[in-house]
Formats: C-alpha cells, structure tokens, sequence
C-alpha cells in the first residue's frame, strides 16, 4: 500500500482489500483512501471465497476514519435498474 501511494499522484483514489481489522488498520495507516471488505455473504462466483460476515465488518467501520465498500449483498437482494444491487 505505501509504496503503490508514492507512485500515485496525490488526486488517485486508492483502496484497498481487507478481511480483518488489524488489515483494516494497516491499510488506513499505510495511505488507503477507501477499504473493501468481503465477501460478506458466501457466493458462488468466488469458489473457495469464505464468508467474512456482518460483524467483522463492523469491528472495521469502528476502528478506521475512511469508508469502507462491503462486497457480496445479502442473497434475494433486488437489482436496481442498472444492474447493480441495493
């Protein structure tokens, strides 16, 4: 993560991928403007892929400042209209 910010202009988003707070951490620490966190839910498109659950993700959105992007939504979710989950 610190060294993909000293390659980054300063305006460049950067995220970064966790499972765990001390990750969540690390990553805020180390330059990360937005975390993603999951899956939450188990799915069939990641074979293998662990489920992290709701209250791992908790834990992280309580111990950093910067947002954090759950992925997997809760299986029967409806699609909106672009194809994107709510």
């Amino acid at each position: 993560m610190t060294e993909a910010r000293k390659l980054l202009p300063p305006d460049k988003i950067l995220g970064c991928s966790v499972h765990t707070v001390e990750q969540a951490i690390t990553a805020e620490k180390e330059g990360a403007d937005y975390l993603g966190y999951g899956a939450v839910y188990r799915t069939s498109s990641k074979q293998g892929a662990a489920a992290v659950g709701l209250e791992c993700l908790s834990r992280i959105k309580q111990a950093v400042k910067i947002p954090v992007a759950p992925s997997r939504h809760q299986p029967g979710q409806r699609r909106c209209g672009n194809g994107r989950r709510r």
